[in-house]
């Protein structure tokens, strides 16, 4: 910071010296202009501080936002205005659109992303980000739809700093081993290619011969079976039986990702532990989920009233993580997906180890604690709009590198 309470950033290195310069030393916590004397012609640009944390040069608006709040608000502020007056119209219980909505701004005085950043400061849609978007700026893309719209490319491609960002593959179940090898449950994964063959081979063996006993069958990215064609519990012995009639409802979506079959952790009673991050664990925003189940055989949770379910409760508190398992995601994060709002979800495995069952490259659960206590003692955009100093358009490009995933 300089002597007018400027933030510096370092500006993109050039693709040249992206070698020269260590993994480790690309992800620094807190800021990059200690790097400017090490590379050649880097350059630093500064934003002022003013009120709020962040001052962007941009904010996209997330299209189901627009059609929520009904309009394109100019700036920031209006922005915040709006979505703050369509959150408190909100039930409580319609949790899919307070999900949506509480990423920008928390009802009453909960704080979301908007309340981080400048009144001034543009928002816009996809459509018109060109105008906001020159090498070296810094907009705030959609907190919701992981979508990487042709305009985001070129953005990105120029040099502007976008974020969050994620590369598809981050969500994809069968990415799991790849970040996180000997972390993850056994699972097998089939692709959209091989469905006709499920019915001639024998899926069960594979997991009898390791004493599994229970598996969950869903889809690869989780978001469509997870509403349309909801997951299923079965014990082995049943399995066979079970995955022909689940891939045809699959290949019936436009765009099949593929099933996965993961070994089944829990039980009636288990507990699932979500870890958010942001490059990063992020302190303090770590779920503690008490899951209550009817039995281990048939559909886990319907998004249809008339469909029966084994979900009988869940209890949703604050939780904590070892300071191992925290390591390790943070050095997955900063290699996969350091400017993703992202969460990783943890079971115990047999052994009382805590394994990924899952990472959510744009998780809904930003700002559950907070909704859940009433108070802003978690904000988790706080730390994310801190963070945003250390943000460079390398790590963003490397974020969407499909290279990183092999």
């Amino acid at each position: 910071m300089d002597r007018h309470g400027r933030i510096g950033i370092v500006d993109p290195w050039p693709v040249g010296m992206a070698e020269e310069c260590p993994r480790d030393r690309r992800f620094p916590g807190t800021t990059n202009i200690h790097l400017a004397a090490s590379i050649t012609g880097a350059r630093i640009r500064f934003f002022h501080r003013k009120n709020r944390i962040m001052k962007p040069d941009a904010i996209i608006i997330d299209p189901l936002i627009v059609k929520m709040i009904g309009s394109v608000p100019d700036d920031a502020g209006k922005l915040r205005d709006s979505v703050k007056a369509t959150i408190n119209a909100v039930e409580r219980t319609d949790i899919e659109k307070r999900v949506l909505l509480r990423k920008y701004t928390g009802s009453g005085s909960i704080r979301g992303m908007l309340d981080h950043v400048d009144d001034d400061v543009p928002a816009c849609t996809i459509d018109s980000l060109a105008r906001f978007a020159k090498p070296g700026s810094l907009v705030i893309a959609s907190m919701n739809d992981d979508t990487i719209y042709p305009e985001m490319w070129r953005a990105i491609r120029d040099g502007s700093i976008v974020f969050p960002v994620v590369h598809s593959l981050v969500s994809s179940k069968h990415c799991r081993e790849i970040m996180f090898p000997g972390n993850t449950p056994f699972s097998i994964y089939i692709p959209p290619g091989d469905f006709t063959s499920i019915a001639r081979e024998s899926i069960s063996s594979r997991f009898e011969e390791r004493g599994i006993e229970t598996v969950m069958i869903k889809d690869d990215l989780g978001f469509h079976s997870g509403h349309v064609i909801p997951y299923i519990i079965t014990p082995v012995a049943k399995l066979d039986k079970s995955l022909p009639g689940f891939a045809r409802q699959c290949d019936r979506l436009y765009d099949p990702s593929g099933i996965i079959i993961d070994e089944f952790l829990g039980n009636v009673e288990s507990t699932v532990i979500k870890a958010h991050v942001f490059g990063e664990v992020i302190p303090g925003e770590v779920l503690q989920y008490d899951v209550k189940l009817r039995g281990i055989d048939g559909v886990f949770k319907s998004s249809d009233p008339g469909m029966p379910d084994l979900l009988e409760s869940v209890n949703v508190s604050e939780g904590t993580i070892d300071e191992a398992t925290t390591l390790l995601i943070n050095d997955v994060a900063r290699v996969y997906f350091p400017v993703a709002m992202a969460s990783v979800d943890l079971m115990m495995d047999g052994d009382g180890k805590l394994v990924v069952i899952d990472v959510n490259g744009r998780a809904g659960s930003f700002g559950e604690l907070q909704e859940r206590s009433g108070t802003n003692d978690h904000d988790p955009f706080d730390f994310i709009a801190r963070k945003s100093s250390s943000v460079t358009s390398l790590m963003v490009q490397e974020a969407l590198d499909p290279g990183n995933l092999s």
